[in-house]
């Protein structure tokens, strides 16, 4: 996944980039309250993604699955993971379309959120869940 990223959507944690990993306001309160690792790919810009690992117990993992299931997020179960996504298309206001969504993970006492405009990885949440399951 890092080559791929790093051929598609280079540099990795670019200082510009301040696209914040989920627009969801009670799940960047819970963000600001537990140990998290963020990470971001792409230039500030039109393209990009950023992301967010943390550490959740049990109690916080829950209220994150219920946050996103009554905010209009898909979630599926994988495994023991659950992941949510929600995508909008739209044109910016110089006449650009663009795409752009979130990812979310739950697993075990991970939670990864992700927030990606024009670019949506194909396995990037589940490269991610792998690694830490290592």
């Amino acid at each position: 996944m890092q080559t791929t990223l790093t051929a598609d959507v280079p540099p990795l944690n670019d200082p510009g980039v301040t696209l914040l990993s989920t627009d969801q306001a009670a799940l960047l309160e819970l963000l600001d309250t537990v140990p998290t690792l963020r990470c971001s790919w792409g230039e500030p810009g039109d393209t990009g993604l950023s992301t967010n690992v943390s550490v959740v117990s049990a109690d916080q993992a829950d209220s994150v699955r219920d946050i996103l299931n009554t905010s209009g997020f898909g979630c599926e179960s994988q495994g023991d993971a659950t992941i949510c996504r929600i995508e909008q298309r739209g044109v910016s206001l110089d006449d650009k379309p663009y795409t752009r969504g979130e990812t979310q993970a739950v697993q075990g006492s991970y939670w990864i959120t992700t927030s990606w405009v024009n670019i949506d990885p194909d396995g990037y949440t589940q490269d991610i869940l792998a690694a830490l399951a290592r």
